[in-house]
């Protein structure tokens, strides 16, 4: 509740932010908030989880902080998206797992090219198209499929434009959805692209508003 209020204010708290907490903040009830949602992250994660456990080796002083430093300095920027992803999709019940990114880069489709096909689970998070976009290029995305959402009280059958009765972050459930990811760069901390979500439900044309890999979920 407390990461929502947080971020409903406009005061997201970066995996850089975090480590630059000081102990004085770390006693104010966001800054711990803030400090529990990314310790439960980083235990959850099957990327993150075991040099997570690794860091008790390392509990004092400026020796923490390089251990957290060269620990995750590899996939840092993966680990940056993640992060974000996860704080502001936080819900009772968010399973960090099914969530888990496969982060495969894309290629550059060819303009001769025939289009291109793929299948997105439904019950897992964001998944790559393998598909590079280019900023400024425009794009047709059709979708076809079914899928269900629940079983009780009985079964819940959507297709890609979702339900209507039923919202998820503002959103039909159900509804196809898109992303661009573009950091690719260790020292880049600019705002996270995937959070600009382009909904696709069943056709969808958009013009890419950065350069990255094409990224699906339902």
């Amino acid at each position: 509740e407390w990461i929502r209020r947080e971020l409903k204010a406009g005061r997201f708290l970066s995996f850089d932010d975090m480590q630059r907490l000081t102990s004085a903040e770390f006693i104010k009830i966001p800054p711990y908030a803030w400090s529990w949602a990314l310790a439960h992250f980083l235990k959850t994660h099957p990327r993150y989880r075991d040099r997570f456990l690794r860091l008790s080796e390392h509990m004092t002083g400026e020796k923490f902080e390089q251990a957290v430093i060269e620990f995750y300095r590899s996939d840092a920027p993966i680990l940056r998206t993640e992060w974000s992803l996860f704080v502001h999709s936080l819900a009772l019940g968010y399973d960090i797992e099914r969530a888990v990114i496969d982060f495969r880069p894309g290629k550059p489709l060819n303009a001769r090219q025939q289009p291109v096909s793929l299948q997105v689970a439904a019950n897992r998070g964001w998944q790559s198209s393998e598909i590079r976009v280019e900023q400024g290029r425009e794009y047709l995305v059709t979708a076809d499929g079914r899928f269900t959402l629940a079983q009780q009280p009985k079964p819940w059958l959507s297709e890609p434009r979702g339900i209507s009765f039923l919202y998820s972050e503002g959103r039909p459930l159900g509804l196809l959805v898109a992303a661009i990811h573009s950091r690719t760069d260790p020292q880049d901390t600019s705002r996270e692209t995937m959070l600009d979500v382009i909904p696709i439900g069943g056709r969808k044309t958009f013009t890419a508003a950065a350069t990255g890999t094409l990224y699906f979920r339902v």
